[in-house]
C-alpha cells in the first residue's frame, strides 16, 4: 500500500530517484519482514477468535429483518458519515479524517445491500460514496508514508526529501479539497430526508 503510494508520487524517472529506490526498498523489506513475523501459533490464535464470533452469530435470534429495517440501517450510517464530516471539518486532524472514511465506507457498504431492493437504483449515490472513501483512504496512505518518509530520511538527502515531503502535502491538499467538496455533495441532505426518499424507492411492502 505505501509502495503505491509512493510509486505514485515518485516516479522512476524523477529526479530524486535515488531517494525514492532507498525508501521503496525499506519499505518492501519492512513488509516483507512483518509478512515473517506472522507465526502459527498467532494466526491460530486470530483464526479460533474469528470462529468464537462466528458461533455467537450462529446462536443469535432467527428474525428476518424486513426492507424498513434496512433503510434504517443505511440512514444511521449516513448520520454517522454526516457526523464525521462535520468533526473532521472543525477539528482537521489525520485521525478525524480517517474515522471519517471509515464511516463514509460503512455508509457505502450499507447502501449497496439495499440497492437490489429498490425500483430506481441509486447506484450514482453509491458510486459517489466509494469515490469519496477512496480519497480519504489515499489521503491517509500518504500521511502514513509521511511518516515513513520523516523516520527513514538518510543523511544528506535532505533537499530531495524536502522535495517528496512538499509534493507528498500538495497531494494530500488536493485529495482533501476533493473529499470536501464530494462530502458536502453527498451528505448535503438530513438523514430524515434521506430516510423517506430510500422508502419512496422501496420494492414491495
Amino acid at each position: 500500500m505505501l509502495v503505491q503510494a509512493l510509486d505514485g508520487l515518485c516516479p522512476r524517472s524523477s529526479k530524486d530517484a535515488k531517494s525514492c529506490r532507498h525508501l521503496r526498498t525499506t519499505l518492501r523489506r519492512e513488509s516483507r519482514e512483518r509478512r515473517e513475523q506472522l507465526d502459527r501459533k498467532a494466526l491460530l490464535s486470530s483464526a479460533l477468535a474469528v470462529s468464537g464470533v462466528a458461533q455467537r452469530i450462529r446462536r443469535l435470534p432467527k428474525t428476518q429483518p424486513t426492507r424498513a429495517d434496512a433503510v434504517k440501517a443505511v440512514k444511521r450510517a449516513y448520520r454517522s458519515g454526516r457526523r464525521a464530516m462535520t468533526t473532521a471539518t472543525q477539528q482537521h486532524s489525520r485521525d478525524h479524517l480517517h474515522e471519517w472514511r471509515k464511516q463514509v465506507k460503512h455508509f457505502t457498504n450499507e447502501l449497496k445491500s439495499l440497492l437490489p431492493l429498490m425500483r430506481k437504483s441509486m447506484t450514482k449515490t453509491y458510486k459517489k460514496s466509494h469515490r469519496l472513501a477512496d480519497y480519504l483512504g489515499d489521503d491517509h496512505d500518504l500521511a502514513l508514508l509521511h511518516d515513513k518518509i520523516i523516520q527513514h530520511r538518510q543523511p544528506g538527502g535532505s533537499a530531495a526529501v524536502d522535495t517528496l515531503v512538499h509534493r507528498l502535502a500538495q497531494r494530500r491538499t488536493q485529495l482533501q479539497r476533493k473529499a470536501y467538496r464530494h462530502g458536502k455533495r453527498l451528505f448535503s441532505a438530513r438523514p430524515r430526508r434521506l430516510e423517506a426518499h430510500l422508502r419512496r424507492r422501496l420494492r414491495g411492502p
